[in-house]
């Protein structure tokens, strides 16, 4: 599972998406969507961000403002990597893509030995006296 964090700046918003294709925009279907303020130069299919193989990448879908990324308009398609900026219109909404992943890591839940995961879901009360030395910590 892909994974995208991404910050608008201008009001510290947080957008995480763990879906392979993203779609930007002021239409209510966008997977990030954008009103008001935020949305006033954004078309309603503005931009889209799609992870494959190569990582990820923003397109542009033939918005009326454009699409910029550090600075530069986006013609078809760029990638995007850690610390890129990008804002859909050139004075508008950016966003910065503070953490990029092709896929998350195990939980530390899924990382637990299955007796300890075991411990865990039976109620301290009920739990037997006689427990290993690594569970003894836990009590």
């Amino acid at each position: 599972m892909s994974y995208l964090k991404l910050i608008v700046t201008a009001t510290q918003r947080v957008c995480e998406v763990r879906e392979s294709v993203v779609r930007l925009g002021r239409d209510p279907t966008s997977t990030i969507t954008f009103a008001g303020d935020e949305g006033r130069v954004v078309s309603a299919h503005h931009a889209q961000l799609r992870h494959d193989a190569d990582g990820w990448r923003l397109i542009d879908l033939g918005s009326r403002n454009g699409t910029y990324l550090n600075g530069i308009r986006v013609s078809g398609e760029a990638p995007i990597k850690l610390g890129d900026q990008f804002s859909l219109g050139e004075t508008g909404l950016k966003l910065s893509v503070a953490a990029v992943a092709e896929a998350l890591g195990e939980t530390m839940v899924e990382l637990f030995p299955q007796e300890l995961r075991q411990r865990l879901a039976i109620p301290y009360s009920q739990q037997p006296s006689a427990v290993s030395p690594a569970l003894q910590l836990l009590r």
